[in-house]
């Protein structure tokens, strides 16, 4: 059974995402900001917002699960 976890996090992606790869020995291999956008009409957002983490990809060695999109958390577990 392959899951994709998705869990939020209010402003605290970018450092979570880098704990998990380093602990479980995995990569970032996409990170996209809410800068990269495109204009949203009457819609500005602030610098802090325009740097904070949209979507993150983060994927994990064959030994502990698959690969996570936007992948909020740590490893996935496969049934045996």
């Amino acid at each position: 059974m392959k899951i994709h976890p998705y869990i939020h996090f209010d402003t605290q992606s970018e450092e979570a995402f880098r704990f998990y790869a380093k602990a479980l020995g995995g990569k970032m291999s996409e990170i996209h900001r809410f800068g990269s956008m495109p204009p949203q009409g009457g819609f500005e957002l602030t610098p802090e917002q325009k740097n904070l983490v949209m979507h993150v990809r983060l994927e994990l060695p064959d030994d502990h699960g698959e690969r996570h999109d936007r992948g909020h958390g740590p490893r996935t577990h496969r049934g045996k």
